[in-house]
């Protein structure tokens, strides 16, 4: 899998993977040096750690790719390991609806700007042309809780 979002949806399934990714020399050289991060696999990052192997420029040829896939083909303890892992991650992301929620926690954070008009969920939001920052007010989740857990308004 290339690395970027392809990786995290991959992840996200539960398939193990290999992470294979080259670039220009130059392009290469230039983002090691300006680029400081441990992992380039947005699952791996995620993570926090090294869960799947990521093989980078010259390291991904036919052989090293066949020899790191091949443990997380065949039922065994890397295997297990790698797609326990991968639950770990979804875990860490949450449940679907985290676009959703991420609005939700912005209107809650945004809940004590001022007057009484204002939407009270991300839809409501959308559907008065998105006026929550000019309006004021109250800003509730969509699930009508506010900010301090009391559902009052």
């Amino acid at each position: 899998v290339a690395s970027g979002t392809a990786t995290l949806e991959t992840g996200l399934l539960g398939t193990p993977m290999v992470i294979a990714y080259r670039m220009s020399r130059l392009s290469w050289w230039i983002s090691r040096r300006r680029v400081k991060i441990e992992h380039v696999g947005l699952v791996n990052l995620v993570a926090g750690k090294r869960l799947v192997p990521e093989l980078l420029q010259d390291a991904v040829t036919p052989r090293s790719l066949a020899d790191h896939l091949a443990p997380l083909l065949a039922d065994g303890p890397l295997r297990e390991e790698v797609v326990s892992g991968l639950g770990r991650v979804r875990e860490r992301l949450g449940e679907a609806g985290a676009t959703r929620r991420t609005a939700d926690l912005a209107f809650e954070l945004l809940n004590g700007s001022g007057g009484g008009n204002a939407p009270r969920s991300v839809e409501e939001a959308s559907r008065s042309g998105g006026e929550a920052s000019r309006s004021g007010g109250d800003i509730s989740r969509s699930d009508g809780e506010t900010a301090d857990g009391s559902g009052r308004r």
